[in-house]
């Protein structure tokens, strides 16, 4: 997984960021579903915001919000707060990593599910 810390932090009102590439993800719904998406982020911004409830019950009151940037919203960026970043311990941030790869493993999956119950 392709983590980064402040690629994108002038975009945002915070300290710091921690971004995790998320360009890319596929998934096999229908190109009427694909360009509904596409235009207003139903799923994505539903399933990004599930992420980030999960992530604030570490209860790391650094973390402040979620958002995402670069080209097409390739990075899910969580906004941090705390001027000292290095207090941030590996132990709290394989916590996290481990959240978002579950997420990331179940996109597929849930999107389908999302396109199929939901939408249609």
């Amino acid at each position: 997984m392709n983590i980064q810390i402040n690629r994108h932090v002038s975009d945002f009102n915070c300290d710091f960021t921690i971004e995790f590439e998320v360009k890319g993800l596929s998934a096999n719904i229908s190109d009427i579903d694909y360009e509904f998406e596409s235009e207003t982020g139903s799923f994505i911004n539903m399933y990004a915001k599930q992420c980030f409830e999960e992530i604030s019950k570490l209860k790391y009151a650094w973390i402040i919000d979620h958002s995402f940037a670069g080209r097409s919203n390739g990075w899910f960026v969580l906004l941090c707060n705390d001027k000292n970043i290095n207090k941030v311990t590996p132990k709290q941030f394989g916590k996290i990593e481990t959240i978002i790869e579950k997420y990331i493993n179940n996109y597929q999956e849930n999107i389908e599910a999302f396109y199929s119950e939901n939408i249609n």
